[in-house]
């Protein structure tokens, strides 16, 4: 456990630091606004049309705000969410020298029409799992990249606000087979959007990250290949 901390503390302190900097950063912006408001502020006391101006363009600014949060909660009532993973819990159970990694999750359809999941991957973390029989269909099958995947050819249909839960379960030989740890554990899930024609990737993670890292991972998400 100390042992963990200590490999963990150079991580967490280079993200503290770097957070401290973009607040920093954002701080430094507040003030040279503040600078600015105080250098115009004499001539609008003497210039009533600059005043008249400069509040046009907040108004119309506001405005716009306004506007485009109608649209969102207009689309949003329409339309609904982003499906998502709900990662419920996963582990190791060890009984008479069988070892098997488990995990749990959901996939909530939060959309107001129905999605199809053609393809799921789980990742353990450190652990990489092996078939030599390769992978099958409709069934848990380790892939290329060590991570264990549910590939479905027709699809499951989820319907408007509908969970499907899963429990991904796959057995090992070695007792030092770790689950989670320095490693994360990931699920993906490929979703197709039928009103949309488009598919896309929907991701859970077990650890939470700091928002700079959650940002960066949302940019850089994609899902492993399948063999």
């Amino acid at each position: 456990m100390f042992g963990e901390i200590l490999d963990t503390l150079p991580r967490m302190v280079g993200e503290v630091i770097s957070i401290t900097h973009e607040v920093a950063r954002f701080w430094a912006w507040i003030i040279s606004v503040g600078n600015a408001i105080v250098e115009v502020w004499p001539w609008l006391l003497i210039n009533h049309d600059g005043v008249r101006l400069v509040s046009s363009i907040f108004f119309g600014f506001g405005g716009l705000v306004v506007s485009l949060l109608a649209i969102n909660v207009t689309y949003r009532n329409n339309f609904g969410w982003k499906p998502l993973v709900l990662l419920i819990w996963y582990g190791k159970a060890s009984q008479l020298g069988k070892h098997v990694l488990r995990c749990r999750f959901e996939i909530w359809n939060r959309r107001k029409y129905p999605l199809v999941v053609r393809e799921i991957q789980v990742s353990f973390g450190p652990t990489r799992l092996e078939n030599e029989d390769g992978f099958m269909p409709n069934h848990w099958s380790p892939t290329a990249r060590g991570n264990l995947g549910l590939r479905m050819p027709d699809g499951i249909t989820l319907e408007p606000n509908q969970k499907m839960p899963y429990l991904a379960e796959w057995d090992v030989h070695s007792r030092k087979a770790a689950v989670g740890g320095k490693k994360p554990v990931e699920v993906w899930a490929h979703v197709y959007d039928p009103k949309n024609d488009s598919s896309y990737v929907i991701h859970a993670v077990s650890r939470r990250r700091w928002w700079v890292g959650k940002l960066l991972s949302r940019l850089k998400r994609q899902m492993p290949p399948m063999p």
